[in-house]
């Protein structure tokens, strides 16, 4: 009788613990470039091309150059963020995200995703405390590449990882948001939604 009255209170445990574990799933993922779409910087893109000759690019058209033959590329003034203004459209979504996060929490996984190398966390992070008061449970991802593939890949991680339902992802290049919603070929019965940001161009 003590058997089975243990074996009922341990599957009743069993139970209760699948029920905390399924009510803290983190179902929504959030993900938000910085570059000219969280923020504008001076920072910009040295070009040193084959012929001698050298160009400054900003965050903006990088995203749609095509590299010549001998070109080099010089990322130095990308290692912070150089008077770095708020995309406000975009800063007023992330607020609207963070406050619904606050209501239900942990509910959503909120993330910076950017091309810049690990170097910039620091600066970045910096930003957001100052533009939110505090950014401890936004989480910065850094790639150091300009790679679309790479933001693609790194959302399809999150998504293998986490078992994310709901994707929502704002970039202001169309090639990262063009990769992004490959993924939904992949995950067809997961919300992915991929935002182009062109806020930026007024500021």
């Amino acid at each position: 009788m003590k058997v089975f009255v243990l074996f009922i209170r341990m599957k009743e445990l069993r139970r209760y613990i699948r029920l905390i574990l399924e009510a803290s799933q983190i179902e929504k993922l959030r993900v938000f470039d910085f570059d000219d779409t969280l923020a504008v910087s001076d920072g910009e893109v040295l070009v040193q091309h084959a012929d001698g000759t050298s160009s400054l690019l900003t965050p903006a058209e990088f995203n749609s150059y095509k590299p010549e033959p001998g070109d080099e590329f010089d990322f130095s003034q990308f290692e912070d963020v150089r008077n770095p203004r708020s995309v406000v459209e975009v800063t007023q979504i992330l607020v609207k995200i963070l406050n619904a996060e606050l209501k239900n929490p942990g509910n959503r996984k909120i993330a910076i995703l950017t091309s810049r190398a690990n170097k910039a966390t620091a600066s970045i992070r910096q930003f957001l405390d100052e533009l939110l008061g505090g950014s401890s449970n936004i989480e910065i991802a850094t790639l150091g590449s300009s790679d679309p593939a790479d933001k693609r890949d790194w959302i399809d991680q999150q998504i293998q990882r986490h078992g994310f339902q709901d994707v929502r992802f704002f970039d202001d290049s169309e090639g990262n948001v063009a990769a992004v919603l490959e993924l939904k070929s992949k995950y067809p019965d997961i919300k992915i939604r991929a935002q182009n940001i062109k806020y930026a161009e007024s500021y």
